[in-house]
């Protein structure tokens, strides 16, 4: 699997980049002469573990791409280095496969806003992002592709409308209140929302910078 940003370094993996120059130039800048030394003395070790771990790794990407059709890629995410993956949507195959009878083909209904949609093609996941010296990864920054924008709509679960209708019956008067909900957005309601995990992210992306 490429490491993020490295690619104009000629490094092609992590077992790569712990044998190069770089990574002790890097290490040398941060480490006291002490932790660089137990660093050399135990990186034979640990290139030794991570070989055997893309071994594996490898093997299992092939299962998966033949399952899945997923594919590794090098981008940018919030103007950083990152590693993505892409993987058929199965969705879609559902949306594209023939309808019977009225279904038109074009479109699908989907709950929370009422909207309709079709399905992308492919899923994409960030896997993870680099950040000068450090690698960010983990199911927040995964899932990140799933969540919808803050702006996105619902109803309100603490607001609402009151309606009330009168009428008139063999001479009796009826009233009858209808509660009724009030349109919101994910954000103005406290859901977790795309955009507080990217604001959540470059508060910790500033703090790596320094």
């Amino acid at each position: 699997m490429p490491v993020p940003g490295m690619e104009k370094t000629g490094i092609k993996n992590l077992g790569e980049l712990l044998k190069s120059d770089y990574y002790k130039s890097a290490m040398k800048s941060s480490l006291s002469k002490e932790q660089m030394k137990q660093l050399e003395k135990g990186l034979p070790k640990m290139q030794e573990e991570i070989e055997k771990a893309s071994k594996q790794i490898k093997e299992q990407y092939k299962k998966l791409k033949a399952e899945t059709g997923a594919q590794y890629y090098e981008g940018k995410y919030l103007g950083f280095p990152a590693v993505f993956v892409r993987t058929e949507n199965p969705k879609f195959k559902q949306y594209s496969a023939p309808k019977p009878l009225k279904s038109s083909g074009k479109t699908m209904e989907v709950s929370g806003g009422g909207g309709k949609v079709k399905p992308s093609k492919y899923l994409e996941m960030c896997l993870g992002i680099r950040v000068n010296n450090f690698v960010v990864s983990g199911s927040l920054l995964s899932m990140l592709s799933t969540l919808p924008p803050g702006n996105t709509f619902c109803h309100s679960l603490t607001k609402s409308q009151t309606k009330i209708e009168t009428e008139k019956i063999e001479g009796k008067i009826y009233r009858t209140t209808h509660i009724l909900p009030v349109a919101s957005t994910l954000a103005a309601e406290g859901y977790f929302n795309k955009d507080e995990v990217e604001k959540i992210l470059n508060k910790l992306f500033a703090l790596l910078k320094g």
